[in-house]
């Protein structure tokens, strides 16, 4: 008889396992794509799941131009100014800031061209740096008129 009461508790445990009467706990996890979210003493935290935000740049802008024919030398080319102001409108540092001029004829043909570092070459936000250029020959012919672009390269 002891052996067939062992037998019975033994088919009674199989049973038992086998309708379900026992629980199982199984996690879900979150999809991959999904925020994920940690309830921490009334304040929630989420990971991001946009890129971050851009670092703040520098914005460079060329506040006055003005350039000058300044004669004809002993080589055969002409020669010009420039004076300009730039403004770092931005709200960080630009270091390396040049300014690059373009000198057209009276016919708007491009004639010459000049990149100049401004003084001081790094110009911090809301800020300006200058230019007061003398130095420029090769040109070709007189100019009439010049624009400018700036930029800068933080390293």
């Amino acid at each position: 008889m002891n052996k067939s009461i062992w037998l019975l508790a033994g088919l009674l445990i199989a049973i038992i396992f086998v309708s379900g009467c026992t629980q199982s706990t199984t996690e879900e996890l979150p999809e991959e794509n999904e925020k994920i979210s940690e309830q921490t003493q009334g304040t929630v935290k989420q990971t991001p799941s946009e890129p971050e935000a851009e670092q703040a740049k520098p914005q460079l802008e060329v506040i006055q131009l003005d350039c000058y024919n300044t004669g004809f030398d002993d080589i055969s080319d002409y020669q010009g100014k420039v004076i300009a102001q730039v403004k770092n409108n931005g709200t960080v540092t630009a270091e390396f800031v040049k300014i690059y001029v373009n000198f057209y004829n009276k016919e708007g043909k491009l004639v010459g061209a000049e990149s100049i570092y401004t003084q001081p070459s790094t110009i911090p936000a809301n800020r300006t740096g200058s230019v007061d250029y003398s130095a420029i020959i090769g040109l070709p012919e007189p100019f009439e008129t010049c624009d400018a672009t700036v930029d800068y390269s933080n390293y």
